[in-house]
């Protein structure tokens, strides 16, 4: 016999749980989940139950769910949680050094790939403020003249000494 807890969850600790574990931190398909019948959701041997995904937005503000998802996972599974983690910094550090690869030509690549790749590490380290297009459609570049705040270099600049095209390096 399987002992159960004392108490079963309520409807916003349930609600919590498959937003952290099973809708991908979504609000929206938290809501659907909850509405189904209980399929995935038998162990906690409920009625499908209603909440709106404005409602459980507003707690997973209100009541801090990322920080508390967080926390759970690294009580659950502290050796995983930390192994995502390390995984995590060392693909980040591998990529910047593809970049940096195909920058400095150790990689071959068209001029028009290194100069993307040299653009790229730039945006990533905050130098280009280029603007989003929310259609997904290729940005247009800088917003506006950032020249002052990056060392007194312009852009284009900027892009000449990482592309090693450039006397001036300093």
């Amino acid at each position: 016999m399987t002992d159960l807890p004392a108490e079963l969850p309520d409807e916003k600790e349930i609600a919590f749980q498959v937003w952290a574990f099973l809708a991908g931190r979504n609000a929206a398909r938290t809501a659907e989940i909850l509405a189904s019948p209980p399929g995935e959701l038998e162990q906690f041997n409920r009625e499908p139950v209603e909440i709106p995904a404005r409602t459980i937005r507003d707690w997973v503000h209100r009541y801090h769910w990322h920080e508390k998802a967080e926390q759970r996972l690294k009580e659950a599974a502290p050796a995983i949680h930390n192994q995502v983690v390390q995984e995590t910094i060392i693909a980040s550090l591998q990529s910047i050094q593809h970049l940096r690869d195909i920058v400095e030509g150790k990689v071959e690549a068209s001029d028009k790939v290194r100069l993307d790749a040299a653009k790229s590490i730039l945006d990533r380290a905050g130098h280009l403020p280029w603007t989003r297009n929310n259609d997904g459609s290729i940005p247009t570049g800088p917003t506006r003249n950032y020249a002052e705040s990056v060392a007194g270099k312009a852009t284009d600049d900027l892009l000449a000494i990482i592309m090693g095209e450039s006397e001036d390096t300093e």
